[in-house]
């Protein structure tokens, strides 16, 4: 069914506590563009790969499959010695290899549909040139004491995947080589020890070894942060000839202006874009920001808000695919799993003990985000606010995701919408995050912060995650409500020709229906 002659205008409203500032018109244009790639942003990362063995983790991640539209997991530590030990060597000096404990998480992904996206870290210790560890789990972060003794570990790996899994699926997998190479602390390599040309010659065996197996394979690289040497990876591959089919890196909002740039991740993936402008561009790690719990930002509504304009900004730069750090609290890099209570600024779209965040809920709402996009007018750099419109393939269901992200530098203010429909559209549906509609850290911080939660609690906790879904009705085409400081809302509208579905899709994800 066509469109029609629809036409949706915002008007958005700025008050402060005192006052209302300065009004910004925002207009869903009625012209249909093409499909919302809902691909781009179903990569989730984790921590490192011994976690993946665990049952908790497992479940998790099924979860995410099946509620977020998952695709594909993405954690450190392949190849460290926790997983097998994957190589070791024999009393004759030559290197036994072990994927038992690689097949197990793979073949645990196979099984329910998920892709690995294949981060290959860290040196295994029989291959490494020196003792140097980081983290809590004691990665080798050196260079392989022989090149080839690391290419032959690739080749016989590459192949084994080739074997047990067919060259089909292979080829929908991501292959990264290492992981932030570049990344220094205290003026000493903190994931790799080595240089940028050691990292170079590192990714050269590395892809030949792969291209070798199977020239279905996926092969990038230099997943550094901060969009660190994007050129120079681009021109050794072009000069030497080594196979590379995208290029990645990663992205923390807290790398610009520490944190109180609204505009941030627009500004990395415009930059990076830049560097990259031909090939597939991967940002592989983003989350809402390293704040060092100045802000609790990850188990708050500001993540939600934030990845809702974040993968908004990603789509306006071109970016290939985003994956978003990190999918559970079932995570260690400094300390152990549990050594914390259930909210402690964890990375994780949900709690070690499964409570979705809000930012879990603002990825359920982006995966309902299906069809053809509808155009809408860019807010001026620095207003916080973003927003999504998607109509359905069959013309009937139109939504729009709005958020109002604030940093810390920003006023704290809420945003007053005034949405204008023009068509045959019959009153929707409204969901809501923010600082008290699906934030179980409010009703945690009620309980009296406990460390370890009954069933009763979790069970609280579990429903005050769920966001709310209440009727917005329109009035001569036009309704009204109110979007707080780091807040989103998703609006579902439904055509006059068709039957109101919404309930029926998130009946399965027991949302709260009011009044």
């Amino acid at each position: 069914m066509a469109l029609g002659g629809m036409a949706v205008g915002l008007l958005l409203l700025f008050l402060d506590v005192a006052a209302a500032v300065d009004q910004v018109a925002l207009t869903v244009s009625s012209a249909i563009g093409p499909t919302w790639d809902v691909a781009r942003y179903s990569v989730v990362g984790s921590g490192h790969a011994a976690l993946t063995l665990r049952q908790d983790w497992r479940r998790q991640l099924v979860r995410a499959k099946q509620e977020l539209g998952i695709s594909h997991v993405r954690f450190h530590g392949l190849l460290d010695d926790d997983m097998g030990p994957v190589v070791r060597m024999d009393a004759a000096g030559s290197a036994v290899y072990n994927f038992s404990g690689i097949d197990s998480t793979f073949d645990f992904l196979h099984q329910n549909g998920i892709r690995p996206f294949v981060e290959l870290s860290f040196m295994p210790t029989a291959l490494a040139s020196s003792s140097s560890t980081y983290l809590h789990y004691k990665a080798n972060v050196s260079p392989p004491r022989s090149l080839s003794e690391w290419e032959a570990l690739i080749a016989a790996l590459a192949s084994h995947w080739v074997q047990r899994y067919g060259e089909e699926p292979i080829s929908e997998w991501w292959i990264e080589c290492w992981n932030e190479p570049n990344l220094k602390l205290l003026g000493h390599g903190a994931f790799w020890t080595g240089n940028q040309e050691d990292y170079f010659a590192l990714y050269n065996a590395t892809a030949w070894a792969f291209k070798a197996a199977s020239p279905k394979f996926r092969v990038g690289g230099p997943a550094t942060s901060g969009g660190a040497w994007l050129p120079a990876f681009v021109q050794y591959c072009q000069q030497s000839g080594t196979p590379v089919d995208f290029v990645s890196t990663h992205g923390y909002p807290t790398e610009v202006q520490h944190g109180l740039d609204p505009d941030a991740m627009r500004e990395l993936f415009s930059e990076a874009r830049s560097k990259v402008p031909s090939l597939p561009l991967v940002f592989s790690e983003y989350n809402s920001g390293l704040y060092d719990n100045l802000i609790q930002n990850d188990d708050s509504s500001f993540a939600a808000a934030f990845a809702v304009k974040a993968v908004m900004e990603a789509h306006l730069s071109n970016i290939t695919t985003l994956s978003y750090w990190t999918f559970s609290d079932i995570f260690e890099e400094l300390r152990p799993v549990g050594s914390k209570g259930p909210f402690y600024n964890g990375y994780g779209m949900m709690t070690a003990q499964g409570i979705a965040k809000p930012v879990y809920r603002a990825f359920e709402m982006l995966q309902l985000l299906r069809g053809r996009q509808l155009q809408v007018t860019s807010l001026p750099a620095g207003s916080g606010v973003a927003a999504i419109c998607t109509l359905s393939n069959d013309g009937s269901t139109m939504r729009l995701l709005v958020s109002n992200f604030r940093t810390p530098g920003l006023w704290q203010v809420s945003v007053n919408v005034s949405l204008q429909v023009d068509g045959s559209w019959r009153d929707g549906w409204i969901q809501r995050i923010d600082e008290h509609n699906a934030n179980p850290l409010e009703a945690w911080w009620e309980m009296g912060k406990p460390g370890t939660l009954s069933s009763a609690q979790l069970e609280m906790l579990h429903n005050a995650s769920i966001p709310p879904v209440s009727k917005i009705e329109f009035l001569d085409g036009c309704a009204q409500f109110v979007l707080p400081p780091n807040g989103v809302a998703l609006i579902e509208l439904h055509h006059i020709d068709h039957n109101d579905r919404m309930i029926d899709s998130l009946g399965s994800r027991r949302y709260a229906i009011t009044s």
